[in-house]
């Protein structure tokens, strides 16, 4: 790849599913010009985990539609979007191709010379030439930037925690008792606002299984909206035993999620974010739902279903269980 790209822009402004989804692609744009000055233009609810990945120089906040009602991510998406006219790049590209996104890699453009703009002609022509809708989201996105000689080194997502952030985690575990012996295990209830998810009732069922059956202690994330589902359900579970995490950052929940034995949950953003920290990940998802944006990790199990009322308790415990031998006996194994 030309040395000379010191300055890249790449918008992706996407889900917290898909943000993870990018990272081996942007992983390789890192590895590839590790001299060059990299800005990413992030969604604001996935700007920590581009952060998280070590693969830019800057992470610019812009608000996806969805965001627009949060006041705080409506003024740094502003603020992002009114500097990035004023800054000059070499090359600029559209990873996810959508509204917001395609509005700041325009505003990236303004101030860029001929030859800035013979390269993105090139990427355009490269994203209209090829049929890539039917692929999985990360090859798609491994395959745009192989055509200018990005080339991955890593097949699936990797994300590192921060150190703050791993310190706020341990001091409110050890407050509330969680830091003894044992299993930790992470339970996510939802799927985002307003989609078809597995019954919370059945979360409660599995994770009393696996305090009763494993003397496991249980943490129960909430996003903003399972906020008063994750306490109701952590009341249900034997006291002291389970444990209602409702105001983390992204980043404090990266930290968390990598203590954790296992990971149970919906396919959604949390799912892939305890995959992209290294925990094994047991995730409920229907058959009708896109595939390419399925779970990237050698350490998963997905069960799929024609609907949520045909994955039982038992099948999901069991899934949990196997990852978790698996994983102590490679443990053992590496001694």
């Amino acid at each position: 790849m030309s040395d000379s790209l010191q300055r890249i822009f790449v918008s992706h402004v996407a889900s917290i599913s898909q943000t993870v989804l990018a990272l081996p692609a942007l992983r390789a744009l890192r590895h590839s010009l590790p001299n060059s000055h990299i800005t990413i233009a992030s969604s604001y609810a996935a700007a920590d985990i581009v952060q998280l990945s070590h693969c830019a120089n800057l992470v610019v906040p812009v608000s996806r539609s969805s965001e627009m009602t949060n006041p705080r991510a409506s003024y740094r998406s502003l603020k992002s979007l009114s500097a990035l006219r004023r800054e000059h790049y070499d090359l600029t590209i559209e990873l996810q191709r959508n509204a917001e996104g395609g509005f700041a890699r325009w505003l990236a453009q303004i101030g860029s010379g001929k030859r800035h703009k013979k390269l993105l002609s090139q990427i355009r022509e490269v994203l209209l030439r090829k049929s890539l809708q039917q692929k999985h989201t990360a090859q798609r996105y491994i395959e745009i930037l192989a055509e200018i000689g990005a080339h991955p080194i890593d097949t699936e997502p990797r994300l590192y925690t921060d150190r703050a952030a791993d310190e706020r985690i341990e001091q409110r575990l050890e407050k509330s008792g969680m830091l003894s012996s044992g299993l930790l295990v992470g339970i996510h209830p939802g799927a985002g606002r307003n989609k078809d998810h597995w019954s919370a009732e059945n979360f409660t069922t599995v994770a009393a299984k696996l305090i009763h059956t494993l003397d496991a202690r249980v943490l129960i994330f909430a996003g903003p909206n399972e906020r008063g589902l994750a306490r109701v359900m952590a009341k249900q579970l034997p006291a002291k035993r389970a444990l209602a995490l409702e105001s983390l950052s992204l980043p404090e929940m990266a930290s968390a999620m990598a203590r954790l034995s296992v990971f149970i949950g919906n396919q959604s953003g949390p799912a892939h974010l305890a995959a992209a920290v290294g925990t094994p990940v047991v995730a409920v998802s229907l058959r009708h739902i896109s595939h390419t944006n399925d779970l990237l990790s050698r350490n998963h199990t997905l069960i799929r279903k024609e609907t949520f009322e045909a994955i039982t308790t038992d099948e999901v415990f069991e899934a949990a269980c196997q990852l978790i031998k698996s994983n102590r006996a490679e443990s053992l194994w590496a001694r």
